[in-house]
């Protein structure tokens, strides 16, 4: 069993590493169907789609100023971190926010999406 520590993690947004990272949180989802035949007992269940979220915070404004233009002119960036499946996945920015709490430094919450559908088509 190995343990994975979260201060050994680095994450890269558009080949460019994120400095004062404060949380990372990555979530995964599949979306699947379930089909019986008629005269069937049996239900198959089979996968369409998934989807990755990555929210990141950060303390880095010149980050979230890039995170704020590949939002805008809807760009598509390499986001590497560990946990990531293949090393790496190309996301698109759904999101970002300022938050200004009350210890007077600014986090920035920047929201990651990667979504496919149409794994799986079936015919019955």
């Amino acid at each position: 069993m190995a343990i994975s520590l979260g201060k050994d993690c680095s994450l890269a947004f558009g080949g460019t590493a994120v400095p004062g990272v404060r949380d990372v949180t990555i979530d995964t989802q599949a979306s699947t169907i379930e089909v019986e035949k008629y005269g069937d007992r049996v239900n198959y269940v089979y996968q369409t789609g998934y989807s990755f979220t990555i929210t990141v915070e950060t303390i880095d404004d010149t980050v979230a100023d890039a995170a704020h233009t590949a939002q805008y002119s809807g760009a598509i960036s390499l986001v590497t971190a560990t946990g990531l499946p293949y090393g790496g996945l190309y996301f698109v920015v759904a999101g970002v926010s300022d938050a200004q709490p009350l210890d007077g430094v600014r986090v920035f919450s920047i929201e990651l999406k990667q979504t496919l559908y149409g794994l799986r088509q079936e015919t019955f």
